[in-house]
């Protein structure tokens, strides 16, 4: 019998897809509550669609996001490359879906949260760069 199961990444991905929809209909829902012209919601949502697709795009393709040849973007280097690009696009689309929440309810966020959320994308990429310079290290 063929046992179906979903993994880690899919689940990931699908909140990463549930988020940016979710992001789209709030930036909507923002521009009829709030009076704001069309085009400053389609810009916004243009936006994120496409830094989406960029972060897809390097999630598919690994290899370009350390500048090294496909042939040598194997094993730990190719993991470790996906898994930070999985990592930042959650991070960021997080970073943008929650202050457009609080947006919605009319409650202003503190400048300091923009900030934790960038330390987390550094953090991110740090930790899984050191992953990657290690692991082409050790070959």
């Amino acid at each position: 019998m063929n046992k179906r199961y979903v993994s880690a990444k899919t689940i990931v991905e699908g909140i990463i897809i549930v988020e940016g929809v979710v992001y789209i209909a709030l930036q909507l829902i923002y521009g009829v509550r709030y009076h704001v012209p069309f085009y400053r919601s389609l810009t916004n949502i243009l936006a994120v669609v496409a830094v989406y697709i960029i972060e897809t795009y390097l999630y598919l393709n690994p290899w370009k996001i350390n500048r090294m040849p496909e042939e040598e973007c194997v094993g730990d280097v190719r993991k470790y490359s996906k898994r930070m690009a999985q990592a930042i696009k959650l991070i960021f689309n997080s970073g943008l879906l929650v202050p457009c929440i609080f947006d919605i309810k009319g409650i202003e966020l503190k400048e300091g949260f923009s900030v934790i959320f960038i330390f987390l994308l550094l953090i991110t990429a740090v930790y899984y760069e050191w992953r990657i310079l290690s692991s082409v290290r050790r070959r």
